[in-house]
Order: structure tokens, then C-alpha cells, then sequence
């Protein structure tokens, strides 16, 4: 129960806080492990704001698509997925902001799905179809 509530938070607060009808393209919310803040996808850069939709902050700033914040276990860093290079590839920031650190250097597209809390292993899978 506590999940679909926190997803129907996310929802009204973002859409709310940006007005749905100018920016529709808000996706891939994800909430800190201290449920106090959301990170999310917006206009093909990683955003957080606190919970109830306030203090909104631009994380990347790329001309590249960077998308599918993944909080890492203690909160203090992000991990995300970018075309920077021709493809996905995982990387990770400071949860404040900072400068990303491109974690993977495959030819293929990667995405990032968990870390361990050390964020020393990173749990991933590339987009690449199997025939």
C-alpha cells in the first residue's frame, strides 16, 4: 500500500509543480531510500525535487539524453543512463549535483537497474536484441 501511494504522490506533485500541460515529458521517477526526495527524467535531463514537489533542481545539464535515475542505497548518489557517445552508457553522480562519472564503455546500450551501496558493482542490462 505504501508504494502505490508514494507513486500517486509522485505523480500529482510533479505534474503539479511543472503543470501537465506544458511539460508532458516527465518520466522515470525514482524516490530516495529516505523517501524525502524524487528523482526523475525531464526534457532529457535528471531532476530531483523533495517529495512534496518543491525546490526542483537540474542535475545534468547535456545535450545528450540522459534518463532512468536509480537512487544509490544511502542517497547520496545517482546513477543514470546517457547516449553521450552514440549509445547508453551507465553513469553516476552526487545526489546534490556535480559532475557525472561515466561508469560503463560498452559499444552497446547498457541500463543501469540497481548498485550495491558501496557503488562499487553495478546491476545492469544492454538493450542488445537477442535473434
Amino acid at each position: 500500500m505504501k508504494l502505490p501511494l508514494k507513486l500517486f504522490t509522485l505523480a500529482v506533485v510533479v505534474f503539479t509543480s511543472f503543470g501537465m500541460a506544458q511539460n508532458p515529458l516527465i518520466n522515470f521517477p525514482a524516490i530516495s531510500p529516505d523517501d524525502t526526495t524524487i528523482a526523475f527524467n525531464y526534457q532529457g535531463d535528471i531532476w530531483t525535487a523533495n517529495i512534496n514537489g518543491e525546490n526542483p533542481k537540474r542535475l545534468t545539464v547535456h545535450e545528450a539524453y540522459d534518463t532512468k535515475p536509480v537512487w544509490s542505497a544511502d542517497g547520496t548518489s545517482i546513477a543514470f543512463i546517457s547516449e553521450r557517445f552514440g549509445n547508453n552508457d551507465v553513469y553516476v553522480m552526487p545526489a546534490t549535483g556535480g559532475a557525472p562519472k561515466r561508469i560503463t564503455y560498452h559499444s552497446t546500450s547498457d541500463i543501469v537497474t540497481d548498485y550495491t551501496p558501496e557503488a562499487t558493482s553495478f546491476f545492469q542490462q544492454d538493450e542488445t536484441l537477442c535473434k
